[in-house]
C-alpha cells in the first residue's frame, strides 16, 4: 500500500486557485484607480441628477398660483430670495457628512441653511465649498404653516 501526502496537493490547488483569481482581474493598479475615480464621479453625478428629479417633482405638486412653484432645483439663495423675498425664519447646521474622518474636510454638503416662509413653506439650500454658494435642494410647500 503506497500512501501519498496530501498537502502538496492541496497547495498545488490553493496557488492555481489564487493565480487564476489575479489573471481574471486583469488590467492594472492605474486601470483600476482610473475606473474607480470615473465610476465615482458617474455615480455622484447620478445621484445629483435624481435629487434634482425629486425636487422638480415636488415642485410639480406646488399649484402654479404660489411663488414657491417657480422654485428649481440648483437656485442659488439670491436667487430663491428675488423669487420669495426674505425668509420670515432662517436656520443653519452642519450635516453628518462634515464628521466623517478624511472625508469631510473634502466634502460637499457639509453645512445647510434652512429658509421658512410664512404662509408658503420652506427650503433647504445645500453650501458647496468649492463654489462657496448655497444651493436649493429641497422645497416644502405648507400655505398654513407659521414659523417663529
Amino acid at each position: 500500500m503506497r500512501t501519498t501526502s496530501i498537502i502538496p496537493t492541496i497547495g498545488l490547488g490553493a496557488a492555481l486557485t489564487v493565480l487564476g483569481g489575479c489573471a481574471q482581474l486583469g488590467g492594472t493598479a492605474d486601470n483600476d484607480e482610473a475606473t474607480d475615480s470615473e465610476s465615482t464621479a458617474a455615480a455622484e453625478q447620478e445621484t445629483e441628477e435624481a435629487e434634482k428629479k425629486a425636487v422638480d417633482v415636488a415642485i410639480a405638486a406646488i399649484p402654479d398660483s404660489s411663488p414657491m412653484s417657480k422654485l428649481r432645483a440648483g437656485m442659488t439663495e439670491s436667487q430663491v430670495r428675488e423669487i420669495m423675498g426674505r425668509e420670515d425664519t432662517r436656520t443653519s447646521y452642519q450635516t453628518g457628512k462634515r464628521w466623517i474622518p478624511k472625508f469631510g474636510r473634502f466634502a460637499n454638503d457639509t453645512r445647510r441653511h434652512s429658509l421658512f416662509f410664512n404662509n408658503q413653506g420652506f427650503v433647504v439650500m445645500s453650501y458647496n465649498r468649492y463654489t462657496g454658494q448655497y444651493k436649493l435642494i429641497e422645497v416644502g410647500y405648507e400655505p398654513e404653516a407659521i414659523y417663529d
